[in-house]
């Protein structure tokens, strides 16, 4: 199978683009987010690996992150804005939506999400008004806005690098509550996946984040919860087979 990758930029979000360019019918789309201080070339492995099973996949740099930072990225200049890398990120997903609409090769109707870590915390912020043209969401080791806090006094014990500081933990104390976050979900398949011992991201609030998420579902087998013993936080090759045949099953239908 002849893949192409195609390194430019959609409207202004710099892209790596993935795709059979041979495929007869059109592709199902999969927008890939990546973690906290990376990007899209970090997804390059996931992405060709997406066009392999027949995806026209496309991995993106976060808001002020790789080709969308201002120069050099450095950690402790982008984490005081961690809540607007957030926002505006969530706003490239719209964007990429009504570009791929209008996409000879790629089903702008058929689109998935991939996130990890920083990257699911997009997703988690998007999809209260995810659009119509989202059929599948993967979260990977995702932090999320209710435990926010938590997770950024961790990274400050184990990353001093990133430049965190407490009094930017407790402006967030005060910010987070405000923010929508996951209000009125339902039945849009998603599935979160997680490691036991992760180091950053509590598994137990995750579990209570999960349960309060299904319970607006009327069809629960859309939403599901995987944890991975003995697993920090990292993305292990189970979790990445695992994403393969979510995204396979409802974006393709397999």
């Amino acid at each position: 199978m002849k893949i192409l990758v195609d390194h430019h930029r959609l409207g202004n979000i710099p892209a790596l683009e993935f795709y059979n360019p041979e495929a007869v019918e059109k592709l199902p789309v999969v927008i890939i987010l990546h973690g906290f201080s990376g990007r899209k070339e970090n997804s390059f492995m996931h992405g060709y690996q997406l066009a392999q099973r027949g995806y026209y996949a496309v991995a993106i740099d976060l808001h002020r992150h790789g080709e969308s930072s201002e120069g050099e990225f450095v950690p402790s200049r982008v984490a005081p804005y961690l809540v607007e890398v957030i926002n505006c990120s969530a706003v490239y997903i719209d964007v990429l939506g009504e570009i791929y609409a209008q996409h000879p090769i790629a089903d702008g109707e058929r689109i998935g999400l991939l996130g990890i870590s920083l990257g699911g915390a997009v997703i988690y912020h998007y999809l209260p008004q995810a659009s119509r043209q989202i059929k599948a969401v993967v979260s990977l080791i995702a932090g999320a806005l209710p435990f926010w806090p938590f997770t950024m006094r961790k990274v400050m014990q184990l990353y001093p690098d990133f430049g965190l500081s407490e009094a930017l933990v407790t402006r967030m104390e005060r910010e987070v509550p405000a923010i929508p976050f996951l209000e009125g979900l339902a039945d849009l398949p998603l599935l979160m996946q997680y490691g036991q011992d992760d180091p950053i991201v509590p598994i137990e609030e995750v579990r209570r984040l999960y349960q309060k998420v299904k319970g607006n579902y009327a069809h629960p087998e859309r939403i599901e919860l995987v944890e991975y013993p003995n697993t920090g936080h990292e993305t292990p090759p189970a979790m990445i087979d695992r994403a393969w045949l979510w995204l396979d099953q409802y974006l393709k239908g397999n």
